[in-house]
């Protein structure tokens, strides 16, 4: 085939490509964020490309989006138990409640809306037991950059004001459920951040951390029924040396090891274990 042959059959599958492309109902958009970007893909028509100008910053609101006719409605918020958080109410909600579910999602977007419901039902059923709470992320976008969301939805747990947990599982109703239950109970959380520990280092809370020589096994099993009969005191474990450092744990310490840090005097105490 000559060189004329080669580049006609080029531009001709270039061009039918470009014909699929707009013909399809699939439209792939970016949405930037400070530090990083998404790419989102919508099956929504009339949902046109965002571009790099239009950055989650400088949304004040969805009337914004939809001013631009952009046809898509916020999620449902009909319903009211659960919580509608904002800078101003944040850290009371989580200061008065033990057990707080916070789920930031942005109204246009389509999996907020596809949890809002499920999100909503689980809140009712555990009303009077745990908090079940929502942050408008496009609303309170200060609030959304000082927890890290880069995604929608993102969905934290807390314990006594301490992020313990990030959900990442099934979105229906009877599984938020149930998973908030089980932490209700008691439960034993990994630490591997040090950004992480920094933080629990000035919660509010007691705070007990295991450094392990593996996070599982009989000694992470044991940690974790030690939870269970102490629910007031949120239990951690890690197998990370600097982690430990930061809890004064020398990292050449015979393992496995306790520290113990209590909420009112926030003095560490150390133990061996088992």
């Amino acid at each position: 085939m000559s060189t004329k042959a080669h580049l006609l059959a080029l531009s001709t599958t270039i061009f039918l490509l470009f014909i699929v492309f707009r013909l399809s109902p699939f439209c792939v958009y970016k949405i930037d964020y400070d530090g990083g970007y998404v790419l989102c893909v919508s099956v929504f028509k009339k949902f046109p490309p965002i571009s790099s100008r239009d950055t989650v910053a400088s949304l004040d609101s969805y009337e914004s989006f939809n001013d631009r006719k952009y046809n898509l409605p916020p999620a449902s918020d009909e319903k009211e138990d659960a919580v509608n958080l904002s800078d101003k109410n944040f850290s009371d909600i989580l200061a008065k409640n033990q057990h707080v579910m916070v789920a930031f999602y942005a109204p246009w977007c389509f999996w907020s809306k596809k949890l809002a419901p499920e999100y909503e039902a689980a809140a009712t059923e555990l009303k009077g037991k745990a908090v079940l709470a929502k942050v408008n992320d496009i609303n309170e976008i200060e609030l959304a950059k000082r927890w890290g969301i880069q995604g929608y939805p993102t969905i934290y747990f807390f314990v006594n004001g301490v992020h313990v947990d990030t959900y990442y599982h099934n979105r229906k109703k009877d599984a938020i459920v149930n998973y908030i239950k089980t932490k209700m109970s008691g439960d034993l959380y990994t630490l591997m951040k040090i950004e992480k520990a920094e933080h629990l280092l000035t919660a509010e809370s007691t705070i007990a951390l295991g450094f392990l020589d593996s996070l599982k096994g009989t000694e992470s099993e044991k940690l974790a029924a030690a939870s269970k009969l102490h629910p007031d005191v949120i239990f951690f474990q890690t197998t990370r040396a600097d982690v430990a450092k930061m809890f004064l744990i020398d990292p050449e310490i015979k393992r496995p090891a306790l520290v113990l840090l209590e909420k009112e005097s926030k003095q560490l105490s150390h133990f061996a274990l088992f």
